[in-house]
């Protein structure tokens, strides 16, 4: 079975929905990039946490990773 999936895309194009409707299926977690990407009231976080964060979530055994910022990714 699949046990990564990754979701890019442009915004408004569904990676959400689509994200949280594979994870429901698999019963893969769902991580969203903008979670990572922004801090409180639409503040860009850092790049030197955005790494690590998203680093944390890549080295997880299983997961649907969905978002548009793919620059900072492992």
């Amino acid at each position: 079975m699949v046990k990564r999936i990754m979701i890019v895309g442009g915004p408004g194009s569904g990676k959400s929905t689509l994200a949280r409707e594979v994870g429901a299926r698999l019963g893969l977690p769902v991580f969203h990039m903008d979670q990572i990407h922004w801090q409180e009231n639409w503040v860009e976080r850092p790049l030197v946490e955005k790494i690590p964060m998203a680093k944390a979530v890549v080295a997880q055994d299983a997961w649907v990773f969905e978002g548009g910022h793919v620059n900072y990714l492992p």
